[in-house]
């Protein structure tokens, strides 16, 4: 990933990772039914980089940027998925996110089915 001028490496992190919650919004109700899941925090324990990474982004959205519920769970839920996917391609550091990575994913998410399979 290529910095941009006078930015930290923090800063492209995050706008990788936000960039990776923009990806894939869905329909207000659809999130809705997705808040009443009854489902454990995936970030409350990270074991990896790139999943700390995602937990600091959802506590600084949460706290710095004041983001509504709803839209810190459409980030969460498609974070998580990220993570999956990062992780099953053997990316387990944001340091490790290209371009390509995100591409194959937004092709995955395009895939995905509702039964949870591309």
């Amino acid at each position: 990933m290529e910095c941009e001028a006078g930015a930290t490496k923090d800063k492209i992190i995050y706008k990788s990772i936000g960039l990776i919650g923009r990806i894939g919004l869905i329909t207000q109700k659809n999130m809705r039914q997705i808040i009443t899941e009854q489902e454990p925090d995936f970030f409350e324990k990270p074991k990896t980089a790139l999943e700390r990474s995602v937990k600091q982004f959802m506590e600084y959205i949460q706290i710095e940027k004041n983001r509504s519920k709803l839209t810190r769970t459409n980030y969460k839920h498609y974070l998580r998925r990220f993570v999956f996917f990062a992780q099953d391609q053997g990316v387990t550091t944001p340091q490790e996110i290209d371009l390509e990575l995100i591409r194959s994913f937004r092709l995955y998410l395009s895939n995905f089915t509702e039964n949870g399979a591309p």
